[in-house]
Parts: structure tokens; sequence; C-alpha cells
């Protein structure tokens, strides 16, 4: 339990401080256009991952990840992990080309991870996508 409050207070802090620098440099998104950062809060975050990028509307956030370990061992980690945070793996593919995509529901907003191979340095580049659940019933 302490290790998956330590990732989520680290990913928390890792967005934050994402949108901090963001902020100093100028590049201020618009009110309406900033992403919530809630959406992700509850994912936890593989081991000794780096934060190379963040992006996201009001209604969706992805974040980008780089890991020194092969895309194979980051996929077996969010699919124990995952289903151990109380969420249903719902979409597990590899396509040709070997990326793994995981879709994943629970209460509260769905959640997609990309993992894929990198060659240099070598490891893994996984994407963490989370939207908010739609509360308007499908209407518009």
């Amino acid at each position: 339990m302490a290790n998956k409050t330590r990732f989520t207070i680290g990913f928390a802090w890792a967005v934050a401080l994402t949108a901090l620098a963001l902020t100093a440099c100028g590049e201020r998104q618009p009110e309406q256009e900033r992403p919530d950062v809630n959406v992700l809060q509850q994912v936890p975050i593989f081991p000794l991952s780096v934060l190379i990028s963040t992006s996201g509307t009001r209604e969706a956030l992805q974040t980008t990840f780089v890991s020194g370990y092969p895309k194979d061992t980051v996929a077996a980690w969010y699919r124990r992990g995952l289903h151990s945070a109380g969420w249903r793996i719902v979409g597990d593919v590899e396509d040709p080309a070997g990326q793994i995509t995981l879709h994943a529901e629970r209460d509260g907003p769905p959640l997609w991870i990309i993992i894929e191979n990198r060659v240099s340095p070598p490891g893994a580049r996984y994407t963490l996508i989370g939207a908010v659940p739609d509360t308007t019933g499908g209407r518009q």
C-alpha cells in the first residue's frame, strides 16, 4: 500500500511541476483547455520512470514516461498493478509493430496505456491517457 501511495503522490507532483514549468515559460493554456490533473491521479507509475511530457484538455490528460526496463516488463507490471488497484483490464492487444495497448476501467475515468520499446537508450516508452467520464448520459 505504501508503494501505491508513493507512486500516486509522485505522479501528482510530476504533473504539478510540469504545469508550473509551462506557466513559468509563458506557454499558458486557456482556462477551458487546462488538463484536469485528477484524471490520472489514482494511476500507479512504473518504478523509476521519468516523465517526459504532459498534455491534455479539460476532458482528457496524456502523460508520457520512459523507463530503463523493456516493454514486456512494464506491461506485466501494469497488468498486475492495475488489477490489484481495482481496475478491470478490458483490452490488451499487441500490434504487429510490437506496441502494447492496455485499456482499463473502474469507477471513474477510463485509462489507456500504450507501451513500446525504445532503441536508444534501451528500455520502454509508455503513455497514460485518461478521460473524464461522460456525465451527460451521452446527450449533447
